[in-house]
Formats: C-alpha cells, structure tokens, sequence
C-alpha cells in the first residue's frame, strides 16, 4: 500500500510539474496539451468537448495512445500545431447557415495540414471501433453545441480523414504485393 501511495504522490507531482490535466491519464494528457495547450484555461470551450476528451482519455487502448503521441510529435516537429488552432477557429466561425462551399474550405485546409502527417495514423486503429457504444456517446458529446454547419462538417472531415488513413492501408497492399 505504500508503493501505490509513493506511486500516487508522484504522478500528482508530476501532473503538477508539467501543468498536465488530473482527469486524464498522464501520456494522454501531455499529447492533448500538446494539442490545444492550455485552451480550457484561456477559451470558451463547449463542455462536450470536454467530456469526449475525458472519455476518450480514459477509453484509449495502448495502440491509439501510441498513435496520437506520434501524429502530435509529427505535427510539432513540422511546425503544424498552430495550423491546427487556425483549422480550429475556421470551424468554431462557420456560421449556421454556411454554404457547402465555405465547409469544403474548411475540410481541404484541414487535410492540407493533416498530409504531412497522414502515415502517423495506423489504419489498424480507424478500420475498427474501439466501444461502438462509448464511440456514439463520444461522437454524441463532439456534436452537442455544434451548429448545423459545424455538425456537417464535423462529419465530413471525419468521413475525409478516415477514408485517407484506409486508403493507405490498401496502397500499403497493392505495393507489398506488386513487391512479391
């Protein structure tokens, strides 16, 4: 009990140190501030977002924790992350009522930022679903607070950044077979 006690100590010196959110497990929590930083100190962030993470944090198997600290090293060693806050405010400002085109901006500069990266996911994580369950209520917490135009987004790049990631895969094969 007083290894598990020292053990405790040191993980909450070690959130404390590198300012890390408690409700996350540790390598989670350091890729997800490298992603937004310290966003929910200085944005408003809708509580959905919030909660997916929470979930998502806690949900994560060991190959999508890898997965994310690899494509979030790429994405800070290529300079890209405040690439991402801008994608990011681009969607946060599509109004209600946007046009498909003003969507269409917004998927084509998000996978522009996201190609230099795309081998960093593994198909093996987007091909199967890690809880359909938790998944839908995840997907459910994402969209609550999103307008229709932000919901149709949302969508799209998910469908455009799955279908990428997929299509390596089937590269991958048709390549490893013209090999042989």
């Amino acid at each position: 009990q007083i290894e598990r006690l020292q053990e405790q100590r040191r993980t909450i010196a070690l959130l404390k140190r590198e300012q890390l959110d408690p409700d996350l497990p540790v390598r989670f929590a350091r890729a997800a501030k490298a992603l937004i930083g310290n966003a929910y100190d200085t944005l408003p962030v809708r509580s959905g977002d919030r909660d997916a993470l929470l979930i998502a944090g806690h949900l994560y198997t060991e190959e999508d924790i890898v997965e994310l600290e690899r494509t979030v090293s790429a994405l800070g060693e290529k300079g890209l992350i405040e690439d991402l806050h801008d994608i990011q405010t681009m969607f946060d400002e599509l109004p209600p009522d946007a046009t498909d085109a003003d969507i269409d901006r917004v998927i084509d500069a998000a996978m522009e930022m996201l190609d230099p990266v795309i081998d960093c996911f593994d198909p093996a994580n987007w091909d199967s679903e890690l809880n359909p369950q938790a998944e839908l209520y995840i997907d459910e917490l994402i969209r609550a607070g999103l307008n229709e135009a932000q919901a149709r987004a949302q969508t799209q790049l998910e469908e455009t950044l799955e279908a990428r990631i997929l299509a390596k895969r089937g590269a991958a094969s048709i390549s490893s077979s013209q090999d042989a």
